[in-house]
């Protein structure tokens, strides 16, 4: 579900509080959260604190870092810097700057909320949950704060249910709230309904009419709704805003090849590779078309090069068997046909997966299961969300700590590594806090 618009799904690594659990956090005033102490806020950090609220988090992320590296003392600078980390899942490097905010006299309750806010982030429900919900209760005045981490940990963990639930409360209480929206159509999108994510996308746009995200959003529901005409102006007003991003590229193509325009399109993706040589989607793209237009040996290079930069697509395979065939190469053939059918029974198994976790979010062994899987397939990341989320309901589960171990070995996390071997011969949650497993 990763769109660019929510919290990074990094964020279960360590964190140490400077403030204890026992601390009582007083509701924070609007404007202490983002003012600066007796001043107006800088104009470049205000334009950061724009981009970080209509989720674009990696331009905000660039304009208060080089703000900071300006204004190494300003307070206000370092805890924004650290809010934007905090939901890029930059965890160790929000931590960093939280704390060199407080020492340079940041407002202490703002501080602590951000606390609490990033150790519900990795999964110490049991400290944060109770004053998180206390904050609501109190009127926080900065609530999407709150319903984004509890929505996002929830959708995570497969509890639709609780992040619906959530979701609701968060529209309710900011109906403007262009994050609360975008989540809530993405949500329509995977139950298929269309017209109500349509909906929501477009209070999104109209909330910010600048936000690429939302309009690409609303471009690929009205292309499921066949309405490719409409979909090209919402593709081409993104690419004024994104400057041509990989993802609106590809729904430029699909509007033109729905509208049975497909010599447009090959033209935009041969610029599109050039462009960003490392994106394995527009190449697998580019050689479907070619393939389309019976341009075998350019398909047989472009399919080549996807598959090398990603070689866990099933359609991928499935289309570079159709170019081996045409060229004659029966056995390369045979070998991206049956490829192609292990990496579809891989997906097929674990959607079901996740259709039975929706219904049973707290089985430790479809999770692992759906872990494995995601291993095979090379979604490491999803495979390491699964994998954490297992130890939430089972902490001592000894296969889930030895797939850590193993997966923390080949990133180079060696202290990682080295905790969960020890928990493979031991068992026991994470450090033993109980505080770690989902209600």
């Amino acid at each position: 579900m990763n769109r660019g618009l929510s919290i990074r799904n990094c964020g279960w690594f360590s964190l140490l509080l400077a403030a204890a659990a026992a601390v009582v956090l007083a509701v924070v005033p609007a404007g202490r959260l983002w003012r600066g102490q007796g001043g107006q806020q800088d104009p470049e950090l205000a334009e950061a604190r724009r981009l970080e609220q209509v989720d674009r988090l990696d331009q905000a992320e660039i304009l208060v870092a080089a703000y900071v590296r300006q204004h190494p003392e300003s307070p206000e600078g370092r805890f924004l810097w650290s809010r934007v980390l905090r939901r890029l899942g930059r965890m160790s490097d929000a931590e960093v700057q939280l704390r060199r905010s407080e020492r340079l006299g940041w407002d202490k309750s703002a501080v602590e909320r951000a606390h609490y806010l990033a150790l519900w982030q990795q999964g110490n429900f049991a400290k944060a949950g109770p004053v998180l919900d206390r904050l609501l209760s109190e009127g926080d005045a900065h609530p999407e704060d709150i319903y984004e981490v509890r929505v996002l940990e929830a959708l995570e963990s497969y509890h639709t249910g609780e992040a619906g639930v959530w979701l609701e409360k968060w529209v309710a209480q900011v109906p403007d709230s262009v994050r609360g929206r975008m989540l809530l159509a993405w949500g329509y999108e995977q139950g298929h309904r269309w017209k109500m994510a349509e909906s929501e996308y477009r209070r999104a746009v109209s909330a910010d009419p600048g936000n690429a995200n939302a309009r690409r959003s609303l471009g690929n529901v009205l292309l499921q709704l066949g309405r490719a005409d409409e979909a090209l102006e919402e593709f081409e007003s993104c690419r004024q805003l994104d400057g041509g991003d990989p993802a609106t590229v590809r729904g430029i193509v699909a509007c033109h090849e729905n509208l049975g325009q497909s010599e447009l399109a090959l033209p935009i993706l041969e610029g599109a590779v050039r462009t960003f040589p490392k994106n394995a989607a527009l190449w697998a793209e580019l050689g479907k078309l070619e393939w389309q237009h019976g341009h075998m040996p350019e398909a047989d290079r472009s399919l080549a090069v996807s598959l090398e930069l990603d070689p866990y697509h099933p359609d991928v395979h499935y289309t570079m068997a159709q170019v081996q065939q045409r060229l004659d190469r029966t056995t390369q053939a045979e070998y991206h046909r049956t490829r192609a059918g292990e990496l579809q029974a891989l997906g097929k198994r674990l959607l079901e997966i996740s259709e039975r976790l929706r219904l049973q979010p707290q089985d430790a062994e479809l999770r692992y299961e759906a872990a494995m899987l995601d291993l095979q397939r090379g979604k490491y990341e999803d495979a390491l969300l699964y994998l954490k989320s297992v130890l939430q309901y089972d902490p001592g589960h000894r296969a889930t700590h030895a797939a850590l171990a193993e997966l923390y070995e080949k990133s180079g996390n060696v202290s990682q590594a080295a905790f969960h071997r020890a928990r493979v011969r031991t068992g026991g949650g994470r450090d033993g806090d109980p505080g770690q497993v989902r209600p």
